[in-house]
């Protein structure tokens, strides 16, 4: 998905099963904490786990890095409207450039979201 938008993945990270907030955070983290990253796009669709348990752990995650960048977030499974709910207050907070979507949106289209963001980040520096 990130290719067809003229994007590369400089990471990639699966934390399958039923991850716990802890597990999620750890993997925000260690995406987001590394400098070289320009935006990050995180999809999931968890049917046998309460998504905002990964919610919490993303924030958790992002919190600990200081996290800034575009971030597009897809939100499909079990509550995934409160999982919305809590990553977005916490980018809108902290002013970070997002878009937080659900199961109506695929990958494709997530990633050419995160896509746009890139690209008016670039033109307003421009």
């Amino acid at each position: 998905a990130l290719a067809a938008c003229g994007l590369s993945a400089t990471n990639y990270c699966d934390t399958s099963g039923s991850p716990s907030a802890e597990k999620v955070a750890t993997a925000a983290r260690l995406v987001c904490g590394q400098r070289h990253v320009d935006g990050l796009l995180f999809s999931t669709c968890i049917a046998n786990q309460a998504l905002s348990v990964t919610a919490r752990g993303l924030v958790a995650g992002w919190e600990a890095v200081n996290w800034r960048k575009p971030t597009v977030v897809r939100f499909a499974g079990n509550q995934s409207e409160e999982a919305r709910g809590i990553v977005r207050a916490w980018l809108d907070q902290n002013r970070v450039k997002n878009v937080i979507v659900g199961e109506e949106t695929d990958e494709w289209q997530a990633a050419a979201h995160l896509r746009s963001l890139l690209d008016g980040i670039a033109r307003a520096a421009a």
